[in-house]
């Protein structure tokens, strides 16, 4: 019997029922859709307004549910509408206001209209993937000036249904966006403390996602010239934004920026930092793997991001996790880790809708180079599943555990042992300035690896003993 939630959209076609997922009217005509300016604009008056907050901390506390899906509710109302003089959008608050019940979750959230007279924080390109890029709004320059945790988003733009090949291949369809569109608004749930069912599942382990939504029209020409800089400076392997067309649909999504990735964050100063940082991360997937039947499958280091967490009473900090009703407190050490990127993820939402990726489409994941750690954990986690990637696996989890063991130690002691190689891309042994793990720390690190390949879930090996003096449960 189909959950409810899927009933009610099985008619639409993958793109009305994205629309849906994304909180937007499914059946908005197109030439009526947001375009790329406008959600940007919109999320930077919410910056300006501090509705977005500071970063979260994983001590429990979350940014109320209208706060986070203001976004959502203002893209869902027509183009037309949000572009008018400042007199009709006074005259037309009341439409606003139907989008925003219109929002999915957003639903008792008031629609913001943009306010012409802001001045949009400065966009800069931080990343790029085969299917899009990724862009930082405000946060970064204050952040580094002032040393504090200035608020920042986080925008990934993915071109979807267009008929034009792009970087290579086929653009993402619609159909392809709807499991990560209802990962990110589950996972982000998780850490909003009046979610249902928040008093036995809870985690701020996971990006908080702050809006999604299909947006259309040219590429918006301030992100154009962003691109081009960071062309200029990295080179691009990516073909430029300018060439979409100016009638192109995308997949955009807001998510909190959470910090520097792993890979390229070397400020670790001692073992407990990094044992929490492991500990973080399998807590956060213990709590989604209960709650959600969750699995990453894709958990490399440049999906976990690091954040500095100084609490203003001087101490080391606390991330506040629950599970199955139990409160989990962890030592964050100093830091905070949060988990990005759900694209071949796998998740079983509370209406029963099952999302995941079937990464048996893409051989190439599983030919890498052989002794590579990230290269064999796919292989670990395809014979883990026995190839069929709808199947609950938890296992799963434990091995990019494993994984992350091996090249933090690798990071920070010259490698873990055991004679694996290091990730794609990085240098085996590589001096990290900061901590330098003894030898008997990296036995540890070795032994750890042993023990989560042999764990079934995260659920169970949050209680290994690498964790000793870090976790306690409180009923």
């Amino acid at each position: 019997m189909p959950a409810p939630a899927a009933a009610a959209t099985a008619d639409l076609s993958p793109l009305r029922r994205l629309l849906h997922l994304c909180g937007q009217e499914p059946h908005l005509p197109l030439e009526a859709l947001p375009s790329m300016d406008d959600l940007i604009d919109q999320l930077a008056q919410q910056l300006a307004a501090g509705q977005f907050g500071a970063p979260s901390t994983g001590a429990g506390a979350a940014a109320p549910s209208g706060a986070t899906s203001a976004a959502a509710s203002a893209v869902a109302a027509p183009a037309a509408d949000r572009r008018a003089t400042r007199a009709a959008r006074q005259v037309n608050r009341g439409a606003a206001d139907t989008a925003g019940a219109l929002a999915g979750s957003a639903g008792n959230a008031r629609a913001v209209e943009p306010a012409t007279s802001a001045k949009r924080p400065a966009v800069v390109k931080v990343g790029e993937g085969s299917y899009g890029e990724a862009w930082r709004l405000g946060g970064g320059k204050a952040a580094e000036r002032g040393g504090a945790a200035a608020p920042g988003v986080v925008i990934k733009v993915v071109p979807i249904e267009g008929k034009q090949n792009f970087n290579g291949g086929p653009q993402k369809t619609a159909a392809d966006m709807q499991s990560e569109t209802l990962m990110c608004r589950e996972l982000s749930a998780l850490g909003a403390s009046a979610a249902p069912g928040a008093m036995d599942h809870f985690t701020s382990g996971f990006v908080r996602t702050h809006a999604v939504a299909v947006c259309r029209g040219p590429y918006s020409h301030e992100l154009v010239k962003a691109w081009d800089k960071w062309d200029a400076k990295h080179g691009s392997e990516n073909e430029p934004v300018s060439q979409l067309p100016p009638d192109q649909l995308y997949w955009c999504i807001a998510m909190e920026d959470s910090g520097t990735d792993l890979e390229k964050y070397d400020k670790l100063e001692g073992w407990d930092q990094l044992r929490s940082v492991l500990l973080q991360v399998a807590v956060s997937l213990a709590v989604s793997e209960a709650a959600l039947a969750f699995e990453h499958r894709d958990l490399h280091w440049g999906n976990v991001l690091i954040r500095p967490h100084a609490p203003p009473d001087g101490s080391a900090g606390t991330m506040t996790a629950r599970l199955r009703g139990h409160t989990l407190k962890v030592s964050s050490c100093g830091l905070v880790a949060t988990i990005i990127d759900f694209t071949n993820s796998r998740l079983q939402a509370a209406d029963g809708t099952l999302a995941f990726c079937d990464l048996e489409a893409d051989q190439a994941v599983f030919e890498g180079t052989r002794g590579d750690v990230q290269f064999d954990t796919y292989r670990w986690m395809r014979s883990a599943v026995d190839r069929d990637w709808s199947a609950r696996c938890p296992e799963t989890n434990c091995l990019w555990l494993s994984y992350l063991a091996e090249v933090l130690a690798q990071q920070f002691g010259g490698g873990a042992g055991g004679g694996a190689k290091g990730p794609a891309g990085s240098k085996k042994g590589a001096a990290a300035p900061g901590l330098k793990l003894s030898a008997a720390q990296k036995r540890e690190m070795r032994e750890f690896r042993k023990r989560a390949v042999a764990c079934s879930s995260c659920g169970d090996l949050i209680l290994d003993q690498l964790f000793r003096g870090l976790l306690h449960l409180e009923q």
